[in-house]
């Protein structure tokens, strides 16, 4: 079965990378590498973002083909990010 981000079975779970897991099977359905120590995780503009805490980046998911498609440098540890009106925002420590 194809699993999609936008059905309500399923959500991505931050751990060491990312993780799609189906709510209604409790199973891990794919992994996302998207740098060490993710720890915050947005949605909008069509997109997935999370940062990297240990990598000082963003990278932006396509949450249909779960494929990365940016990695975006931010600075050191970044731990927040909010998506809204064009715009990406990320807080760092």
């Amino acid at each position: 079965t194809e699993m999609r981000m936008n059905t309500p079975q399923e959500h991505m779970v931050p751990g060491k990378g990312l993780a799609v897991a189906c709510t209604s099977t409790d199973v891990v359905t794919d992994r996302i590498p998207v740098g060490e120590d993710p720890i915050g995780m947005g949605f909008g503009e069509g997109s997935v973002w999370v940062t990297s805490q240990a990598a000082g980046t963003v990278s932006r998911i396509d949450p249909e083909s779960l494929e990365v498609l940016a990695t975006i440098e931010v600075g050191a540890g970044p731990v927040a990010v909010a998506v809204s009106q064009g715009a990406v925002w990320v807080t760092n420590q």
